[in-house]
């Protein structure tokens, strides 16, 4: 079952899900109703799904992945260098259990890992 919760910033304007949907809430734009919908989400530059979102006029790009765990994850990031990782390296499996926050060096040690040793030196595969 889909449960939503506010965006960080964007506060009756638009939600996400902890399965990585979201949506726009019932409002007026432009002295005109909009009702709620879901956002279509585009791919951005490195492959992670990404949704525009509108405040004040200003346009601004946010991954999908980094919403959910906003919204949804069992730490906080606090301004510290936390990366939001898929566990199961399918970026298009934004589901919260499928999150997890990782230093930059826990991240990168981790996408090597996928590789298949054949050297003998530490760092060359």
């Amino acid at each position: 079952m889909n449960n939503w919760k506010d965006i960080k910033n964007y506060e009756g304007l638009y939600q996400v899900s902890n399965f990585g949907d979201v949506k726009s809430l019932e409002r007026k734009v432009n002295n005109q109703y909009g009702a709620e919908r879901i956002l279509k989400s585009n791919f951005g530059s490195n492959e992670y799904k990404v949704v525009v979102l509108c405040k004040d006029k200003k346009q601004s790009t946010k991954t999908v992945h980094s919403l959910v765990w906003d919204a949804f994850g069992d730490k906080s990031r606090n301004g510290r260098k936390l990366q939001v990782d898929h566990k199961d390296e399918n970026k298009l499996n934004n589901n919260i259990n499928n999150l997890q926050l990782l230093t930059n060096r826990e991240n990168t040690n981790k996408g090597k890992s996928q590789y298949k040793k054949t050297s003998k030196y530490t760092g060359v595969y």
